[in-house]
């Protein structure tokens, strides 16, 4: 939606949906790790964006780590 508003407005830079890949949401997790974005790989998507070569991780919460959902 904010991308969506920003190009209506008239932005002209690049743009990217960030969000889960097009494929039906897996059950097994070590599929799910694939499926669901991390913070880190949607910073390294706006890395790439922004021309930034960089390799930066970022730390995933306790709770995210320990989710066991949604099946």
């Amino acid at each position: 939606d904010i991308l969506c508003d920003l190009y209506i407005s008239g932005f002209k830079g690049k743009g990217q949906i960030m969000g889960y890949i097009d494929a039906p949401c897996p059950t097994p997790r070590v599929l799910e790790n694939y499926y669901y974005p991390t913070p880190t790989s949607i910073a390294q998507k706006i890395q790439g964006m922004l021309d930034i070569n960089s390799d930066l991780v970022i730390p995933t919460s306790p709770e995210i780590i320990s989710f066991k959902g949604p099946f």
